[in-house]
């Protein structure tokens, strides 16, 4: 009987989860019995529900932190980006149109203006008219600006002067096209040079210089009817021009010096109007300044070896007779301060020394 209760009673515990049932049918429970079923329910379930539990929590915050973060992200990425259609500020406009504007106005820039088209096709037009006018001969543009230079000048304005000069540069602009200097025209030349006689010093610079050109380019050699008794009678004319350019500062005694020797190079300055060009020379020697004094004395010894190499020609013969004799004279001569006899003996012994052949051919 007992035995029947206590398993009665195990069976009953079983099925009450431990709370003692009694045949009252009051429920009392047992603290033991309690802790008992709970020890034994955790031993066998425990490590599940605690691994479930882990496994659940781990996943939620995973998925949690996951959903979390990448809302962040999207959140970021969707601050940073911007939109992909987005209608341009004010700001942003008023940037594109100034840049557009400076675009437009270097672009106009770079565009030649009519007004520099024409500027620049009249510049083109000039040069081209000097180039075809002194196309025919050597200097011709350097001389025709020298009759321009005269034309400005105070003796160049004129009412006379300044139609001769007018005329001067008709006939020289006209050489470009295939046309020859008349005697006229080279009366009308050395008309207009002689400005050296009465002008200023800047007159007589420009026309000394442009009688040097005009002989240098052999200008006066290709005259229409002319001949070498025509270039000689030119050559003593303009011989008589250049010394009569009177006493004027160094830059007029230097032209005077250089347009002599051009003269006498061109090889129609003979006898007499060879004796004046050599004597103006020495003259520009002594009176001139330091500077001077070298370029003539340089100029005067290239004139004498000019001369000495055309001795043995019957012109040059004379020519050559003739320097010599003037040479010795002016050694000869014992009044100033010696410069113009030193000069002499100098050239003397240089004529002696480069040019025997001269001397012992009879």
């Amino acid at each position: 009987m007992q035995d029947e209760q206590e398993t009665h009673l195990a069976e009953t515990e079983s099925k009450s989860g431990g709370f003692e049932v009694f045949e009252y049918g009051v429920v009392m429970p047992d603290p033991q019995r309690i802790l008992r079923y709970a020890l034994s329910a955790v031993g066998r379930n425990g490590v599940d529900k605690a691994e479930h539990v882990d496994q659940t929590e781990s996943s939620g915050d995973t998925e949690h932190a996951d959903q979390t973060e990448s809302s962040k992200d999207t959140e970021h990425l969707g601050e940073t980006e911007p939109p992909a259609e987005t209608e341009p500020s004010q700001d942003t406009e008023h940037v594109d149109q100034t840049d557009s504007s400076q675009e437009t106005n270097e672009a106009k820039d770079a565009e030649p203006s009519e007004a520099t088209n024409h500027i620049d096709e009249t510049v083109r037009s000039d040069k081209s008219d000097r180039t075809s006018t002194s196309a025919g001969l050597p200097g011709l543009v350097f001389i025709i600006s020298a009759m321009e230079k005269l034309q400005a000048t105070r003796e160049g304005k004129r009412r006379e002067m300044r139609a001769e000069l007018e005329r001067v540069l008709g006939v020289l602009r006209g050489l470009g096209a295939g046309g020859r200097l008349q005697r006229s025209d080279v009366d009308a030349l050395i008309g207009v040079l002689s400005l050296v006689e009465t002008g200023g010093a800047s007159a007589s610079v420009v026309a000394l210089d442009s009688i040097e050109k005009l002989v240098s380019f052999r200008y006066f050699d290709d005259v229409e009817g002319g001949d070498a008794a025509f270039c000689d009678d030119v050559g003593a004319r303009l011989v008589r021009v250049v010394a009569g350019a009177g006493a004027g500062g160094d830059a007029v005694q230097v032209q005077v010096v250089k347009a002599l020797f051009a003269l006498v190079s061109w090889g129609h300055v003979r006898q007499a109007a060879l004796l004046m060009a050599m004597r103006t020379v020495v003259s520009v020697f002594v009176a001139g300044g330091t500077g001077t004094q070298t370029i003539a004395q340089g100029t005067v010894a290239q004139m004498v070896n000019v001369v000495m190499a055309r001795a043995g020609d019957d012109d040059g013969a004379l020519d050559a007779f003739l320097a010599i004799r003037a040479l010795c004279r002016l050694a000869m001569r014992n009044d100033g301060d010696g410069r113009a006899r030193c000069l002499a003996l100098n050239l003397l012994r240089q004529a002696l020394g480069e040019h025997t052949a001269a001397f012992t051919t009879a």
